[in-house]
């Protein structure tokens, strides 16, 4: 599932629900608001390998935050996985922003 985490997977998924869940803090129904590419100006540094990397925000309610914790999302169409949320500045006082930041290696 992890090499499925690609920037143009949850590209496909911005505007949909997913289901978030925690065991000290339940359930909270989440929605992709969009995705940032977070990459460096180039893809390899010092010889290292290339890096796929990106940011992907989810809004909640404002009457449910959540704090920095790994949690569980689960979504009909892509399945459940484990993802590192933190909480980010909202613009808009009626939603709770959160970031996923995620790097992975291209192979290949």
């Amino acid at each position: 599932m992890v090499n499925e985490l690609t920037r143009e997977f949850f590209e496909k998924l911005v505007g949909q629900t997913f289901t978030v869940s925690h065991p000290q803090t339940g359930e909270v129904a989440m929605k992709l608001a969009r995705t940032l590419d977070t990459r460096a100006p180039f893809n390899k540094h010092n010889g290292g390998p290339a890096m796929e990397t990106f940011a992907v925000h989810f809004e909640g309610p404002a009457d449910k935050p959540l704090p920095q914790a790994t949690f569980r999302f689960a979504h009909p169409e892509a399945g459940t996985f484990d993802l590192f949320t933190v909480p980010v500045v909202s613009r808009d006082p009626d939603v709770r922003s959160y970031e996923v930041t995620i790097s992975r290696l291209l192979v290949g």
